[in-house]
């Protein structure tokens, strides 16, 4: 009894809400990209492009292929 009346006036912490971070745009991103190292500037992507070309999806991303949207509407 004498713990509840110590207690009385201390209020309870209240958990602070998770805070969500904000997202920004960044102009830079979901570009098509050349995988050639002579453009200016590309040496800073040096790396990122030389294990694209090693990869699997190599072929996926460098191929000219032409798409057909009734294919695609036959699909979904």
């Amino acid at each position: 009894m004498a713990e509840q009346q110590q207690n009385q006036g201390v209020q309870p912490v209240a958990a602070a809400a998770p805070t969500v971070p904000v997202m920004h745009f960044v102009p830079k991103h979901n570009q098509i990209v050349l995988l050639d190292e002579a453009i200016p500037g590309a040496a800073t992507y040096a790396p990122i492009m030389q294990f694209l070309r090693r990869s699997r999806i190599f072929y996926v991303i460098s191929e000219n292929v032409q798409l057909v949207t009734t294919y695609i509407d036959n699909f979904w």
